[in-house]
């Protein structure tokens, strides 16, 4: 699957609009709207780290279908977990499961956010949260 994303991303387009406007498409008009007020060439730009680099995407599929090396109810930190309820990518039943057992877990979805807007959109938040400034 991934590879066949990267074919239809064409990343060694060395046309930065047309490689930027290919990467926002398929995004969710939230998350669109985050990012195409950035230069073309930024995007692009990271377009093609993204594409250019699988260890990223191979790390998610591994820990998506292996088993993991701990139990998420042994976790006994605080953990937060934010979630939109219009993101495709991460949607908020996995944040259900993983709150469901994780002992000291706090769910958060958001009901009007997607992927890329839960964190861009929400980082002072997150940050305030994590440095013990709010309790999310």
């Amino acid at each position: 699957g991934f590879e066949a994303y990267v074919r239809e991303m064409v990343p060694e387009d060395p046309d930065d609009t047309a490689l930027a406007a290919r990467s926002l498409a398929p995004l969710h008009a939230h998350d669109a709207a985050l990012v195409e007020g950035l230069p073309a060439g930024r995007v692009a730009a990271s377009v093609r780290e993204a594409l250019g680099r699988t260890e990223g995407y191979l790390r998610d599929a591994a820990v998506t279908f292996r088993p993991w090396d701990f139990r998420p109810d042994a976790v006994a930190c605080p953990t937060w977990l934010w979630y939109g309820a219009l993101d495709a990518n991460a949607p908020g039943r996995n944040g259900s499961w993983l709150a469901g057992r994780i002992p000291r877990a706090t769910l958060r979805v958001r009901e009007r956010t997607a992927h890329l807007e839960g964190l861009l959109a929400h980082w002072p938040e997150l940050l305030a949260v994590l440095r013990g400034e709010r309790t999310g």
